[in-house]
């Protein structure tokens, strides 16, 4: 209940932003069916736009609700996490591993974005403890290996990356069984990558498009920064680049001081336990270590380490944390005292309030006083996959009409109607058509980033005169322009 309190405070406070327009629009417009449809041609398996469907006809479109699932998927994951940490080790590693979910802005973060991240977190959690159980317990139901492929089909279907953790758990299982006599027990697992697989076979077409795509064409992520982006990851997961850096200044202090503590802490471990290694100690740390390292390597030819993609490692981190700084010294005070320091740490530099860094609701309101200020004149949005996100702060009842696969972009004609448009640059904007005799206004979001040569910025200085700007968070200028004096456009 607390992590679901302190997560919540600020649920709606930031804009809708980035690709929450897009799953807000899909999940609310389409028709189940074309939701399947639609995304089939992207980069994003359906599940979380069909719960979110069903949501949002019952409760809208607003930030609160929209990112209330999101909300919940986040706090089940701590509780997840305390269950596992408390099963396999003790209590204090499960709680531990839970405050680390709880405070880090990271999960904060994913917790007010409506988008599948959270989702995939909780998935992944829920499937590693049904896992860790049928490769531990000498006694496995059928209801968990139900439980096991209802959750790793969920996973795939959620995200992509969803095949990293079956992979995980096939490396672990396989480790496992080797050198041991095979059981059903032990083999029991298998069926729990094995059928989701199966049951993705419909979909696998989408995802080998999508990944020959990427490896071709290349994706929007960057290529990693050799071994700075591994640093850079980590001090992500410890609270020390979301808002709060500057804390430290450039120095990733909290992040060394976390990592030593650990890593000390499970040479101890390994120490004490040399002749009876524990499986799930082993497994934890092969489901961190095994994917955060091969993703950064892939990233070299296929850009994918991002920290949103690694929201399923993360939550393997929290556990590898805790179970090192809960063995860092001997004793269950000194521990505690130890744990509480780290956690008192996080909670200290967290943030319930963490921005999106996309003040898109801003945007949409100086585009309109600017509008009421000088009718006629023409918003020009670049890049223009942008224009969904505008047009949720701009006219909201205009994003939830409902439309189909085949008119899906019906609303760009509501936006015309309200003289916006949205382009790729300069020459699209010459042969658009549109009346800029009133003059324009230009809504640049990172423009540059998307369309480096867009031109937008060069032909209207030739054609019109500067009059006013403003600058928005992190990444949006506003410019307003008024035909030359003496010059009719």
């Amino acid at each position: 209940m607390f992590n679901l309190v302190w997560k919540g405070l600020y649920l709606g406070s930031q804009p809708i932003a980035g690709d929450e327009p897009f799953s807000i629009f899909v999940a609310h417009n389409l028709s189940m069916v074309d939701i399947v449809r639609y995304l089939s041609t992207g980069n994003n398996p359906p599940l979380w736009e069909l719960m979110l469907h069903g949501w949002t006809h019952l409760f809208g479109i607003g930030a609160v609700s929209v990112r209330f699932l999101p909300l919940v998927f986040s706090s089940v994951t701590a509780l997840l996490l305390f269950r596992l940490g408390a099963r396999h080790f003790d209590w204090q590693t499960g709680l531990l591993a839970a405050l680390l979910v709880t405070f880090t802005d990271y999960h904060i973060h994913f917790a007010h974005e409506a988008r599948s991240y959270a989702l995939f977190g909780m998935l992944t959690c829920a499937s590693m403890a049904i896992f860790l159980r049928l490769i531990t317990d000498k006694a496995s139901s059928r209801w968990m290996l139900a439980g096991l492929v209802l959750t790793n089909t969920a996973i795939i279907y959620t995200h992509f990356f969803g095949f990293w953790v079956l992979s995980i758990q096939a490396v672990i299982g396989a480790a496992q069984l080797w050198g041991k006599e095979g059981s059903e027990r032990r083999l029991s697992w298998v069926w729990g990558v094995v059928l989701p697989v199966i049951g993705y076979l419909p979909y696998l077409p989408v995802l080998l498009d999508r990944w020959t795509e990427s490896a071709s064409s290349g994706t929007w992520v960057a290529r990693p920064n050799g071994i700075f982006s591994l640093v850079d990851m980590l001090r992500t997961f410890t609270n020390e680049r979301y808002g709060t850096s500057n804390f430290y200044g450039s120095k990733p202090l909290l992040t060394a001081l976390v990592l030593a503590a650990a890593l000390w802490g499970h040479i101890r471990y390994l120490r004490a336990n040399l002749q009876k290694v524990s499986t799930v100690h082993v497994a934890v740390i092969v489901w961190f270590l095994l994917p955060f390292v091969l993703m950064w390597l892939l990233s070299f030819r296929v850009p994918m380490f991002h920290d949103r993609y690694l929201i399923f490692v993360n939550v393997a981190f929290a556990l590898v944390v805790a179970v090192g700084l809960r063995n860092f010294i001997p004793g269950n005070r000194s521990s505690a005292l130890v744990m509480a320091v780290a956690a008192t740490l996080l909670m200290l530099t967290g943030n319930p309030d963490v921005s999106n860094g996309r003040d898109i609701r801003s945007v949409a309101a100086q585009v309109k006083a600017w509008q009421s200020e000088h009718p006629g004149v023409v918003v020009v949005i670049c890049p223009e996959w942008f224009d969904l996100g505008f047009l949720y702060h701009y006219d909201r009842e205009c994003f939830a009409s409902p439309t189909t696969v085949p008119d899906f972009y019906s609303y760009s004609e509501c936006l015309r109607s309200r003289n916006v448009v949205a382009l790729r640059g300069a020459e699209a904007l010459a042969t658009s058509g549109v009346d800029m005799t009133s003059g324009v206004i230009l809504v640049d979001a990172d423009a540059q980033f998307a369309y480096p040569e867009n031109g937008l910025i060069a032909y209207l200085n030739d054609r019109f005169e500067r009059v006013e700007q403003a600058e928005f968070p992190e990444i949006f200028k506003l410019t307003r322009f008024r035909p030359k004096s003496g010059q009719v456009d």
